[in-house]
């Protein structure tokens, strides 16, 4: 019986001190700090405009900056909830046959708005296109020349778009 009073009596010694700090607060306000981290957010649609993928058709050698099918090639829009700009940027690879017939990718060219004049050769490097705010878009058109004596054949590139 002895060790039960005295059980009892540490057990209610311990709670009385952990009960202590949450009764010792003085009545009114009490000011509690809140946190939270917002992640960025970007976020865009990337939509093809003509049928998938580039089509510059058939075209004989010699040809000079005849437009994508599309008009324009590509749009790329932000969403609205983006909480940062988007950069946007662009590269190509080497046109190729798939066998021994290729033309560089600089015979391509690209622009953000439809003129010729001041077009962009596209490179196997990334080069920037623009930077998109939230709720905005801009549009890519590109055109592709011919070498002169270039080879008959059928050829495909790969043209990249970054965002970040």
């Amino acid at each position: 019986m002895k060790k039960l009073l005295i059980s009892l009596a540490v057990v209610g010694v311990l709670v009385g001190l952990m009960a202590a700090p949450v009764m010792a607060e003085d009545v009114g306000e009490v000011g509690k700090t809140a946190s939270v981290t917002v992640n960025a957010y970007k976020s865009v649609t990337v939509t093809d405009n003509g049928s998938p993928g580039l089509d510059f058709g058939s075209l004989t050698p010699g040809t000079e900056d005849e437009p994508e099918a599309a008009s324009p090639s590509l749009t790329i829009a932000a969403a609205v909830e983006n909480n940062g700009n988007v950069a946007v940027s662009i590269k190509g690879t080497d046109f190729s046959d798939g066998g021994s017939n290729s033309f560089d990718i600089e015979n391509a060219t690209w622009n953000t708005s439809d003129e010729t004049g001041s077009d962009q050769d596209m490179l196997e490097t990334y080069a920037p296109v623009g930077t998109l705010p939230a709720s905005t878009s801009l549009s890519i058109y590109h055109w592709l020349s011919i070498p002169g004596g270039q080879a008959a054949a059928s050829y495909t590139s790969t043209f990249t778009y970054k965002t970040e």
